[in-house]
């Protein structure tokens, strides 16, 4: 891999400065205790990211919201402008207008209080999910950077390992060795012949290199090499044995001395039938010294990689987890996206119900001696403040949908698991 390419993170991400990585490159120094810790900090930072990030994807505080909602919804409905009215016949003899309006204003008043403060917990929560989404932005762009940083480093440690001579370390795995056994002389195998026909056991066939009208001696008795038919009654001779001056001298050296007793082991008279030795065949002799059991396959050979190269795959293993947290870390921005405005607008249609309702019912500035409500007016607000409501209701509930599927999809990331 070339120094471009080294440099080039995968997936499109935007590379690294050159700078940082060749100040990073000359950092690296060929220690296994160093390199197994190369990058430390780039890691530990992006792992704290990480963590975060899954965190605040999983978090969500939308279900308070909806209750406090709720609670709103049900204040306001408990305020029924028709208990203005009094009622009619003998009953509303003892009933009066006065009488009535001043229990409505108490029966508001405990409901606007407590409208009030369920607007301020909803507003406090808009603004939590506003805050929030400028968190997730921030958490955005330094798991981003985070990442590019790590990049620098991980490019740095390739074109590192690409500049180095190839050395791995090996290790052999123990194999017997073989043992060959030192092929016997041709003469220490003749003698082991010769010392097992003395004892007469079967000897295998040996070569026979005696040419034709040699003598052979063997256990003293003369052996001479046929060269045609022999016969039990003449001596065998080669052909040329008349012409051959050695022939005489072979005939006296079988002749007894004078002097040798009557049962002596060789020939004495010519009449006697001669000991006459044929030598077989010649076939080829097995040497069992030779035959040596085949030699076995090498040991293989196991390639250590170096350290960095470990880390390495350490480093890449987070960046791909960091990758796959920025897409969650969208999504959960896009979940809330709309929930602190709806909310906001929940806030902003209390104040609006708690104005028009004090002025109704002739509680704002200078009370006038003399109230007639507006029931109309009064049921306006009230349905104004309840709209907001609903609308915001079905909102955050959107979200909440939202904010399951998100975690859903954190579960199924890579690395979810081990962060959690």
């Amino acid at each position: 891999m070339d120094v471009a390419g080294s440099i080039s993170p995968p997936g499109g991400a935007p590379r690294p400065d050159p700078e940082r990585v060749a100040t990073l490159r000359y950092t690296i120094v060929d220690e296994p205790e160093t390199c197994a810790a190369f990058g430390e900090d780039a890691r530990a930072a992006l792992a704290s990211l990480n963590d975060r990030a899954l965190a605040e994807t999983r978090s969500g505080d939308l279900g308070e919201c909806l209750l406090l909602l709720d609670q709103v919804r049900g204040s306001v409905a408990g305020l029924d402008p028709a208990r203005l009215e009094p009622r009619g016949g003998l009953a509303g003899l003892f009933d009066s207008r006065g009488k009535r309006l001043k229990a409505f204003r108490a029966a508001w008043d405990s409901a606007a209080a407590a409208v009030a403060r369920s607007a301020s917990d909803l507003g406090d929560r808009a603004g939590a999910l506003a805050r929030k989404s400028t968190a997730l932005e921030t958490l955005w762009s330094e798991t981003r950077d985070a990442i590019a940083e790590l990049d620098a480093h991980i490019a740095a440690a390739r074109i590192w390992l690409d500049n180095q001579t190839p050395a791995p370390a090996t290790v052999e795995s123990a194999a017997p060795s073989a043992e060959v056994e030192t092929p016997q002389p041709t003469e220490e195998v003749h003698e082991q012949v010769e010392a097992q026909a003395d004892d007469g056991t079967p000897v295998s066939p040996v070569e026979d290199t005696t040419e034709p009208g040699q003598v052979e001696t063997v256990d003293d008795h003369v052996e001479i090499a046929p060269t045609g038919e022999a016969r039990a009654t003449d001596p065998i001779l080669p052909p040329d044995a008349e012409d051959a001056p050695v022939a005489e001298d072979l005939i006296a050296a079988v002749e007894p001395p004078e002097d040798a007793p009557a049962n002596a082991g060789v020939v004495a008279e010519a009449s006697a039938e001669p000991e006459v030795m044929i030598a077989p065949e010649a076939s080829p002799v097995p040497d069992a010294g030779l035959q040596t059991e085949p030699a076995p396959p090498p040991a293989p050979v196991a390639s250590l990689p170096h350290p960095l190269e470990t880390r390495l795959v350490a480093l890449e293993a987070l960046r791909a987890t960091a990758i796959g947290r920025l897409p969650l870390l969208r999504a959960a921005q896009n979940a809330d996206c709309r929930a602190p405005a709806v909310l906001k607008q929940v806030c902003d249609g209390v104040e609006a119900w708690r104005a028009d309702w004090q002025d109704a019912l002739g509680l704002a500035g200078k009370r006038p001696k003399k109230v007639r409500p507006d029931r109309v007016r009064l049921s306006n607000a009230s349905s104004a403040l309840t709209g907001s409501i609903t609308a915001a209701g079905h909102e955050l509930s959107a979200a909440q949908g939202r904010r399951a599927e998100l975690e859903a999809r954190a579960a199924a990331a890579p690395g979810a698991a081990l962060a959690a």
